[in-house]
Protein backbone atom coordinates (compact mmCIF):
# COMPACT_ATOMS: atom_id res chain seq x y z
CA UNK A 1 0.00 0.00 0.00
CA UNK A 2 1.67 3.69 -1.23
CA UNK A 3 1.34 6.90 0.34
CA UNK A 4 -1.31 9.59 0.13
CA UNK A 5 0.99 10.99 -2.53
CA UNK A 6 1.30 8.34 -4.85
CA UNK A 7 -1.78 6.98 -4.95
CA UNK A 8 -4.71 9.71 -4.00
CA UNK A 9 -7.47 8.98 -1.66
CA UNK A 10 -10.15 6.93 -2.26
CA UNK A 11 -12.55 9.01 -0.02
CA UNK A 12 -11.81 11.84 -0.89
CA UNK A 13 -12.85 10.82 -4.27
CA UNK A 14 -16.08 9.27 -3.78
CA UNK A 15 -17.02 12.53 -1.94
CA UNK A 16 -16.18 14.33 -4.85
CA UNK A 17 -18.14 12.20 -7.15
CA UNK A 18 -21.14 11.74 -5.00
CA UNK A 19 -21.29 15.31 -4.08
CA UNK A 20 -20.23 17.44 -6.90
CA UNK A 21 -21.27 15.08 -9.68
CA UNK A 22 -19.86 15.22 -12.98
CA UNK A 23 -17.41 18.89 -11.62
CA UNK A 24 -16.18 16.02 -9.13
CA UNK A 25 -15.05 13.57 -11.94
CA UNK A 26 -13.41 16.62 -13.28
CA UNK A 27 -11.85 17.55 -10.29
CA UNK A 28 -10.44 13.87 -9.92
CA UNK A 29 -8.91 13.19 -13.31
CA UNK A 30 -7.66 17.17 -12.69
CA UNK A 31 -5.87 16.00 -9.80
CA UNK A 32 -4.28 12.55 -11.31
CA UNK A 33 -4.48 10.11 -9.08
CA UNK A 34 -5.08 6.71 -9.29
CA UNK A 35 -7.14 5.80 -6.25
CA UNK A 36 -8.89 9.37 -6.24
CA UNK A 37 -9.87 8.66 -9.66
CA UNK A 38 -11.40 5.33 -8.40
CA UNK A 39 -13.52 6.50 -6.04
CA UNK A 40 -14.94 9.49 -7.69
CA UNK A 41 -16.17 7.54 -10.45
CA UNK A 42 -17.72 5.09 -7.83
CA UNK A 43 -19.13 7.82 -5.57
CA UNK A 44 -20.93 9.67 -9.02
CA UNK A 45 -22.07 5.92 -9.95
CA UNK A 46 -23.50 5.74 -6.15
CA UNK A 47 -25.24 9.43 -6.49
CA UNK A 48 -26.98 8.43 -9.74
CA UNK A 49 -28.11 5.01 -8.77
CA UNK A 50 -29.79 6.90 -5.94
CA UNK A 51 -31.21 9.53 -8.26
CA UNK A 52 -32.64 6.95 -10.36
CA UNK A 53 -34.40 4.85 -7.84
CA UNK A 54 -36.19 8.26 -5.76
CA UNK A 55 -37.15 9.48 -9.52
CA UNK A 56 -39.03 5.72 -10.06
CA UNK A 57 -40.47 5.99 -6.56
CA UNK A 58 -41.68 9.62 -6.84
CA UNK A 59 -43.36 8.93 -10.39
CA UNK A 60 -44.58 5.41 -8.73
CA UNK A 61 -46.00 7.53 -5.89
CA UNK A 62 -47.86 10.44 -8.00
CA UNK A 63 -49.09 7.79 -10.77
CA UNK A 64 -50.88 5.64 -7.98
CA UNK A 65 -52.62 8.50 -5.98
CA UNK A 66 -50.38 8.66 -3.01
CA UNK A 67 -48.87 12.45 -4.02
CA UNK A 68 -51.68 14.86 -5.23
CA UNK A 69 -51.12 17.25 -7.77
CA UNK A 70 -52.32 20.13 -9.10
CA UNK A 71 -55.20 19.70 -11.60
CA UNK A 72 -53.24 21.96 -14.54
CA UNK A 73 -50.43 19.47 -14.28
CA UNK A 74 -52.33 16.40 -14.66
CA UNK A 75 -53.65 17.06 -17.19
CA UNK A 76 -50.06 18.10 -19.11
CA UNK A 77 -49.40 14.56 -18.19
CA UNK A 78 -52.48 12.90 -19.56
Amino acid sequence: MGSYDSEGSYWGGWWLGFLLGVVGLIIAIAINKSETKRGAITGFIVSIVIAVVLSVCVVCAVFNGYIDIPYGYYTILK
